[in-house]
């Protein structure tokens, strides 16, 4: 007869099969920040500055900061947009292994003006706001193949006024801050299928419906939309495109703990990163009440300047 395993037998094995199968996997969570004052790609293990290493950024024109967003694909590898030299660039990781480039000035295929923001979606194309042509771009790799296009300058639908981030949610959805129209919109595909906004320009500035200078914009997997106001310097976030459960973050009484926040990266549903560019600082927090707010950096310029986005993600070490 086969021996029954008494509890502390049988919890063994179990432990040392967890024990091997952690060993099996190799990511490991990292903070990546474009810190555009330097000029370079930041990567750190936490908000406590543990691994901070860097990347110098190749620049051309040196007189604009650059990089000025920062992405990472399922491998792993890192891309980064060049506002002021209107290119966007991917590396294998942080050292800038395999370093390439795309783009150049001008509104055509393979050109930029100005661009800023970036996403990667579940299948690894690159979404990219190319702010100044008004437009959003989308490819399916770096060598700009499958590039597409949406929008052209204006207030109407398929229509953008200098838009500045964009988001991807699980289905595959996308957002687009619209700064110049004081808008968020949404469409279903790069076709501008079922073309939704939300926001406009107001007296206030601040409030239900009412944007200043939007900034970045992040979903979380539970849908909720999460954006920055610069000019309001606050995390503002919504449960959907109507606007419901409308909330904001970023006063202590009467002190802002931003300084013009940019980018922004939501975890989940949870914690929120922001990029805070003039006050040099990345923070964290766990929700829109900034329950268990840290940040990295400081006013005087500790280790960033002018970081202008921020993205968590699991790298191979």
């Amino acid at each position: 007869m086969r021996r029954r395993l008494g509890a502390a037998e049988a919890v063994f094995p179990l432990a040392v099969l967890a024990a091997l199968l952690a060993g099996c996997d190799q990511t490991r969570t990292r903070i990546l920040i474009a810190d555009a004052g330097n000029d370079r790609i930041v990567q750190m293990n936490d908000l406590s500055g543990t691994g901070f290493t860097s990347f110098a950024y190749p620049r051309v024109n040196s007189s604009l900061i650059a990089p000025v967003a920062v992405a990472v694909d399922s491998r792993g590898r890192i891309y980064a947009v060049d506002a002021g030299d209107d290119n966007i660039s991917r590396m294998d990781n942080i050292t800038g292994a395999n370093f390439v480039t795309l783009g150049r000035p001008g509104s055509g295929v393979g050109e930029f003006s100005f661009p800023f923001g970036m996403a990667i979606d579940a299948q690894d194309r690159i979404y990219v706001v190319d702010s100044d042509n008004d437009r959003l771009v989308r490819m399916d790799a770096i060598d700009g193949s499958g590039w597409t296009s949406l929008g052209s300058p204006g207030s109407g639908p398929n229509e953008f006024r200098e838009p500045e981030d964009v988001a991807i949610d699980s289905a595959g959805r996308i957002y687009v801050t619209d700064r110049g129209n004081h808008r968020i919109v949404r469409v279903d595909d790069m076709g501008g299928s079922a073309w939704t906004t939300y926001g406009r320009a107001g007296v206030q500035k601040l409030g239900p419906g009412v944007f200043d200078l939007l900034g970045g914009i992040a979903v979380g997997k539970d849908g909720r939309i999460y954006v920055t106001d610069t000019n309001e310097n606050v995390v503002i976030s919504i449960d959907d495109m109507t606007g419901a459960g409308y909330a904001y973050f970023g006063y202590v009484g009467g002190n802002s703990l931003f300084k013009q926040p940019t980018g922004l990266w939501v975890d989940g549903s949870a914690p929120i990163y922001v990029a805070s560019q003039n006050s040099n600082q990345i923070a964290r927090f766990n929700d829109i009440t900034g329950v268990s707010y840290q940040a990295f950096g400081g006013p005087s310029g500790d280790r960033l300047e002018e970081p202008i986005d921020v993205v968590v993600a699991h790298i191979a070490p």
